[in-house]
C-alpha cells in the first residue's frame, strides 16, 4: 500500500514515482478520463461530458450524509458578434506522490475547458481568463466536495483505488482524505471575544450542497466575454 512502507533513497523515491505516475494515467486513459498536459509534463485528468449519467456523482461528505456533485457543466456565452455558444467547464485532479513526512498521494484539483464537451482548450491564458470567470463563486467546500465525489468515483463507491502495475499486488490509494482536526479555526469579527474564539461558539459544518440549481447556473447568459469559440 502507497501510505506505507520505508524510508526510500533518492534513486528508490524517484521509481517510485514514476511508476505511480504511469500507473494512474493509464488507469485514468481507460476509465475515458481527458489527459491534458500541465507545465514541466506533468498531466491532470478531465471528466468529459457523458462519461458519467447526467455528468453527476453521488458520494457521501465528510458529515456521512449522501451529496452530489456535477462534474461537468456549461455557461451560455455571447461573442463580441452577439452569437451565443457553449463553455463546458470540466473538473480535472492531478496526483502527486510525497514520500514525506509519510508515503501518500496529494490530488490537486482543476477546472478545464471546451466548446463541446470533449476536447480540451490548449492555450493558457484562455483557460485562466475562462478558470477566473467560471470559478469565482466556488468556495472551499466546492472544490472539497468535487474532489471527494471524483475520488469516490474512482474507487468505484469502495474505500480505495486500485492502479495495477504488473505485479501480483496493486499499488493501493485510499480514496478517502487524511482527516485531522485543528486545534484553531476562526469567527466572524463580530462573534469574537477579545480576539480569541470561545469553544462553545465555533461553527458546525454547513450542509453539503446538492447542485440542484447546477444547470439554472451554468445556463445563465454572460455578456462581458468577447472571445470567438475556437473553429
Amino acid at each position: 500500500m502507497l501510505a506505507s512502507g520505508g524510508t526510500l533513497d533518492k534513486s528508490e523515491r524517484d521509481a517510485a514515482y514514476r511508476l505511480l505516475n504511469l500507473a494512474w494515467q493509464s488507469h485514468m486513459d481507460r476509465l475515458g478520463l481527458l489527459r491534458y498536459e500541465l507545465a514541466n509534463a506533468r498531466h491532470c485528468f478531465a471528466f468529459p461530458q457523458d462519461l458519467i449519467e447526467g455528468d453527476e456523482i453521488q458520494f457521501q461528505t465528510t458529515a456521512g450524509r449522501k451529496g452530489r456533485r456535477t462534474v461537468v457543466g456549461y455557461k451560455t456565452r455571447i461573442n463580441a458578434q452577439g452569437t451565443s455558444w457553449k463553455r463546458f467547464w470540466h473538473f480535472a485532479i492531478q496526483p502527486t506522490p510525497a514520500f514525506r513526512p509519510e508515503w501518500m498521494v496529494i490530488v490537486r484539483t482543476h477546472v478545464l475547458f471546451s466548446e463541446d464537451g470533449k476536447t480540451l482548450w490548449t492555450t493558457a491564458n484562455r483557460v485562466q481568463k475562462a478558470r477566473r470567470n467560471q470559478c469565482k463563486n466556488w468556495w472551499n467546500d466546492t472544490w472539497r466536495d468535487r474532489l471527494l465525489a471524483a475520488m469516490s468515483w474512482l474507487a468505484a463507491d469502495g474505500d480505495a483505488i486500485r492502479l495495477d502495475v504488473g505485479a501480483e499486488e496493486p499499488i493501493v490509494i485510499n480514496a478517502g482524505p487524511v482527516e485531522f482536526d485543528s486545534p484553531v479555526s476562526y469567527l466572524a469579527p463580530s462573534k469574537a471575544v477579545g480576539g480569541v474564539a470561545e469553544p462553545d461558539e465555533l461553527p458546525e459544518e454547513a450542509p453539503a450542497e446538492s447542485d440542484d440549481d447546477q444547470q439554472s447556473d451554468d445556463d445563465e447568459n454572460d455578456h462581458d466575454d468577447d472571445e470567438e469559440p475556437a473553429l
